[in-house]
């Protein structure tokens, strides 16, 4: 039996039954908790197009609206929890939303919070 009571076939790599091939990644992020209520730094440890892996403090609320910020290009998607494991996570992306561009009311407050923390806030750097 594999993981969730299916059966694997013989050989299989469990890896490969993902719709989407992951990376490894160590880039810095924050997990966002409906309009910036409450978030906190991470780890992204895979990405892929659908999801990613991330490390999380261990009190850190994944609770739906959940969105994940990329720090390095105020990248934001929307997500869902699939698993939690201690410290780290596997989000699911439901939508996507760039900062330097979006205006909706709904998010005003994480494009406030990713202007706080912007790597080139100020530096006149896109790094």
């Amino acid at each position: 039996m594999g993981l969730g009571g299916s059966k694997l076939a013989l050989g299989e790599d469990i890896s490969n039954r993902r719709g989407a091939i992951r990376t490894k990644t160590l880039l810095s992020g924050k997990v966002i908790v409906g309009d910036a209520l409450f978030s906190a730094d991470c780890i992204i440890l895979d990405l892929s197009e659908t999801g990613a892996r991330v490390r999380v403090p261990p009190d850190a609320r994944l609770g739906p609206p959940l969105y994940l910020l990329f720090l390095r290009n105020g990248r934001v998607v929307e997500a869902a929890a699939a698993w939690r494991r201690g410290e780290e996570a596997g989000l699911v992306f439901t939508a996507e939303h760039d900062m330097e561009t979006d205006r909706s009311p709904d998010r005003r407050r994480i494009r406030a919070l990713w202007e706080a923390v912007r790597p080139d806030r100020g530096t006149g750097s896109s790094f």
